[in-house]
């Protein structure tokens, strides 16, 4: 046993020797990617959102009273999507090392980082080590200087965990199309991106379609490589098996409780990927554009393969965008015969109206779908002002 232990420790060490240079830019990537994240998060400070308070309340509960309620005393409900926010905040909370103000960005500059040197990791085993480094430095900007993702992912929100868990499949695809081993390991690692969001066990899905088809290394006979792949699912879904189970037990459903939230009464599930996800899945933030990219790749035979992974994942990734609208009339139903002014918030919408359409609390831009009916004595006002004004409107 300890001469077994002296040799992975040879081995150890003879790897970093041997890969020290790209060591060290790959550790220098992800120091400048976290400085680089935390200065241009800097002007928005420490904050959460609210969907992400959802999620910490639901960890802190569980953590301090054993209970799957989403508030004190309340019924087991899943109340979060992200799964494994919760497991790390709740883990994190055990140990007595969450700050649900400060700690979350702290976990979201770490995972870019990683995704950064992921990045940076997919281009150099395909263009070498300069452009490795100038499509890293490019990805962050991108990241960064595009409103959603500098917003989103730094509210405590899953968003920048579900990107780096699409960076990593997508980086094991291309590591096993150059040749290296797919490990049963890496099974593990799609379980974690397939908790990232109820949605994500379709990016597995798709993920490991790419890998069987797409990502074969070429001194690798189909066989063996069949093999490897299996290996890896089966371990993916014994785990995914796993958690389903325990979702059963602890919440009393077999499928996310915001599948029914989105959708309430209409769960036919064709139905929605029809309309939801087959009609909208390129037009869908613009990801036309980069499915164009990967299309030109398909004619580089050096990219091919790569190129067509990353069109698998790319449509997995798109895959069953559910849409509150169904929900959100039902909602509208009920509310507008209540004495409230009904706003929707506007602020995530990619519809654009004139100014006037909007009305604002603070800069936060709201859509005016219906006015305070009119109730009590305001009845009686409205109809001396609209018989008054109309019989002088007629004497005149």
């Amino acid at each position: 046993m300890r001469g077994r232990s002296r040799r992975d420790l040879h081995e150890v060490a003879r790897f970093v020797v041997e890969s020290r240079r790209g060591l060290a830019i790959g550790i220098g990537v992800f120091v400048v990617a976290a400085v680089v994240f935390r200065w241009a998060r800097h002007s928005a400070g420490f904050w959460s959102i609210d969907d992400a308070g959802i999620t910490y309340a639901a960890a802190f509960e569980y953590v301090d009273h054993g209970s799957h309620a989403a508030y004190v005393e309340g019924p087991p409900v899943e109340s979060y999507s992200n799964p494994l926010v919760f497991f790390v905040v709740a883990l994190l909370r055990r140990l007595h090392m969450f700050n649900p103000i400060t700690t979350h960005l702290r976990l979201e500059m770490l995972v870019f980082a990683l995704m950064v040197v992921l990045v940076w990791s997919v281009v150099r085993r395909i263009a070498g080590e300069i452009a490795a480094v100038m499509g890293a430095g490019l990805f962050t900007a991108v990241q960064l200087i595009a409103t959603p993702t500098w917003l989103w992912y730094g509210s405590g929100l899953e968003n920048v965990w579900v990107s780096a868990g699409l960076i990593t499949l997508l980086w094991i695809c291309v590591r096993t199309v150059r040749g290296v081993a797919l490990a049963p390991a890496w099974g593990a690692a799609a379980f974690l991106v397939a908790l990232t969001r109820p949605e994500a066990p379709v990016y597995v899905a798709g993920f490991y379609v790419a890998l069987a088809v797409c990502a074969r290394p070429p001194a690798l006979t189909l066989r063996a490589h069949a093999r490897q792949v299996a290996i890896a699912l089966a371990v993916t879904s014994v785990l995914y098996a796993g958690f389903v189970c325990w979702r059963r037990i602890s919440y009393g459903d077999w499928l996310p409780n915001t599948y029914y939230a989105k959708l309430s009464n209409e769960l036919q599930l064709a139905h929605n990927l029809r309309v939801s996800v087959i009609g909208n899945i390129l037009p869908f933030a613009r990801s036309w554009l980069l499915a164009s990219s990967a299309i030109v790749l398909l004619f580089v035979p050096s990219f091919r393969r790569i190129a067509a992974s990353l069109l698998v994942l790319l449509v997995a990734s798109l895959a069953l965008p559910i849409t509150a609208e169904n929900r959100l009339l039902q909602f509208l139903k009920q509310l507008w015969v209540l004495p409230v002014d009904i706003r929707l918030s506007a602020h995530m919408s990619k519809l654009h109206f004139r100014p006037r359409t909007y009305s604002f609390v603070g800069k936060v831009p709201f859509l005016d779908v219906a006015d305070k009916p009119i109730a009590d004595w305001d009845v009686v006002a409205k109809w001396l002002v609209d018989h008054v004004i109309g019989s002088l409107l007629l004497l005149a």
